[in-house]
């Protein structure tokens, strides 16, 4: 599909999949005719819609609140929609054991809502996205996608050929949520937790994973799970890539943990074909007496990308791939993750003080602090134009003003001084926060 003059609609729009999926389109498919934004977290959005408010094709972008376990609000927002991208879900494995019902709702049976509008309003593709913890699951995340990839794969049974494929991927690295940003955080402890000492994951960049969505956007023609060929990494190794010298303490497995993840199962790879860089695993209808040609797919497929059948008795779990990331490719990927893994910055004015000190010592090690104790005085900041340089420098996303005379005696005594710092520096900081 071109996107010319295209509607697009995501789903999960502000999650970490959607706002680099949004990013890609706006810098490499500006000529859409509109982007729809659909997502239930109020903050989320808005905090998007600020982000990207200052693009020149921002006109261009819908913001639409809602929830996918809603269908009457769905049919509402696909009218005149030519491609949906369904990244909405929970995934939170260890949540879903102790909440399956919301799990339940969002996953099954609001992928059932995103197919029923979507048919309503007659939408010419949905590309659904899934997991590894799909194939094979043995967790309730894993059983809702499995859920979620059948409703997706049969609506083009159902409906007719309405061209629903779903895309199936691996761990995201720096993602919500993952292994890396959390090691990265505690990354400076003397020892790190490890659930077991065997384990092995899939990794796939979020720059790959649009790409991947990309392509089947461009070549899919309905009912094909798309899976990428990407590399493994150990869990041991990625410890050792982010601190060599810390301890692993082994903490057992979390409710639901795989020790290896799967991407297509031995039952899975019957209906299975192999590209340059990717599978395609296809749907198991028969004609007859279900009315979708199977075959055309494979022909298809075999003529524009020289697809092959796979052999016999094949599987493809993270323990068994063919390329496993290296300590020094791991820290290559931990880098970058760096890079683009943002910390709340906190800017403190007046940090020297009793009380500074304390709210410091604690959010240091969450959160980027700015300054260690700025001294008013030696920064010059009753100065209008060196605050507002301080705060343009630093910008942070959070600024806790401690500053202030509060002995009454010295209010006294320093009266002009005393109203400087308690009243005009107020005033002050509020100026510069409307100008940054």
């Amino acid at each position: 599909m071109n996107l010319k003059n295209k509607t697009i609609l995501i789903t999960g729009a502000t999650g970490s999949f959607g706002k680099n999926f949004i990013k890609h389109i706006l810098s490499n498919h500006s000529n859409f005719k509109k982007l729809i934004l659909f997502s239930r977290d109020e903050l989320k959005q808005s905090d998007l819609k600020k982000e990207l408010s200052k693009i020149k094709i921002f006109k261009k972008l819908r913001f639409f609140l809602g929830d996918v376990r809603d269908k009457s609000r769905l049919i509402d927002a696909f009218k005149n929609v030519d491609l949906i991208i369904h990244a909405a879900a929970l995934k939170q494995v260890d949540t879903a054991e102790y909440n399956p019902n919301e799990f339940i709702k969002t996953n099954i049976l609001g992928a059932q809502n995103v197919i029923d509008a979507a048919v309503y309003n007659k939408v010419k593709k949905v590309i659904a996205l899934s997991t590894d913890k799909a194939s094979s699951p043995v967790n309730l995340y894993g059983a809702t996608k499995l859920c979620s990839d059948k409703l997706f794969i049969s609506a083009n049974i159902f409906y007719g050929q309405r061209n629903f494929t779903v895309v199936r991927y691996g761990n995201v690295e720096g993602s919500r949520g993952s292994v890396i940003p959390l090691f990265i955080k505690n990354r400076k402890n003397k020892f790190l937790n490890i659930t077991h000492k065997d384990m092995t994951r899939f990794s796939i960049s979020l720059n790959e994973s649009v790409k991947l969505v990309m392509w089947t956007i461009k070549n899919a023609i309905g009912g094909e799970i798309v899976v990428p060929k990407i590399p493994s990494y150990k869990i041991i190794e990625l410890a050792k890539a982010i601190n060599p010298k810390a301890k692993i303490n082994y903490i057992g497995l979390r409710p639901g943990e795989k020790i290896h993840e799967e991407m297509i199962s031995f039952s899975e790879s019957f209906n299975t074909l192999e590209l340059k860089n990717k599978y395609l695993i296809l749907p198991a209808f028969y004609d007859p007496p279900h009315n979708f040609d199977t075959q055309k797919i494979k022909k298809y497929y075999k003529i524009k990308f020289n697809a092959k059948e796979i052999k016999y008795g094949f599987n493809y779990s993270s323990e068994r791939n063919k390329r496993f990331l290296s300590i020094k490719e791991l820290k290559k990927t931990i880098e970058y993750v760096k890079k683009n893994y943002k910390k709340v910055k906190i800017l403190i004015l007046g940090s020297s003080g009793f009380l500074g000190k304390y709210i410091y010592k604690t959010l240091k090690k969450k959160y980027s602090i700015y300054h260690n104790g700025i001294n008013l005085k030696k920064h010059n900041l009753l100065d209008k134009k060196n605050l507002f340089r301080l705060i343009y420098q630093s910008k942070p996303h959070l600024l806790i003003n401690l500053s202030g005379i509060t002995n009454i005696d010295e209010c006294e005594n320093k009266e002009k001084l005393s109203k400087r710092i308690n009243v005009h520096l107020i005033q002050d900081i509020f100026a510069v926060k409307k100008k940054t």
